[in-house]
């Protein structure tokens, strides 16, 4: 079985990716895939200590989202497994690929914060980096 890992964050490149897969599963109906939403929080973030309330408000944020992608592909007639995390989005999004064996990596070009990298946001910029497994970035 051919598993994907779809990099989810609610922006437009990322549903566009969500496309994509839509895509490989209309040509495989067996490939396995798995939405994967990553809450920035960390070193490269603002140094705030979460309390429960804010941390549960976060989650059901993402809970929303992650819903979106999951209907998205409901309606295409597909289900979708989806994992919501906590941490660095791009080393949490490859951790999670090696840890599960996942054989291919779908992500958006640029993500939902608005950093002014030229090419690539900066969370594609450091999959490319860090990735062993193949990683497909969608415009």
């Amino acid at each position: 079985m051919f598993k994907v890992l779809l990099a989810a964050d609610g922006s437009q490149a990322s549903y566009r990716a969500a496309e994509y897969s839509l895509n490989l599963l209309r040509m495989d109906p067996a490939v396995e895939l798995t939405a994967l939403m990553v809450y920035p929080s960390g070193e490269e973030e603002f140094s705030l200590v979460l309390n429960e309330k804010l941390k549960e408000t976060i989650l059901e944020h993402m809970r929303q989202i992650t819903d979106e992608y999951r209907e998205f592909f409901r309606e295409q007639g597909f289900e979708i497994k989806v994992e919501l995390l906590m941490g660095s989005p791009a080393e949490s999004i490859v951790d999670y690929a090696a840890r599960n064996k996942y054989d291919l990596i779908i992500a958006g070009t640029r993500g939902r914060r608005n950093l002014d990298n030229l090419i690539l946001g900066s969370v594609a910029h450091k999959l490319v980096h860090l990735a062993d497994v193949p990683l497909m970035l969608v415009k």
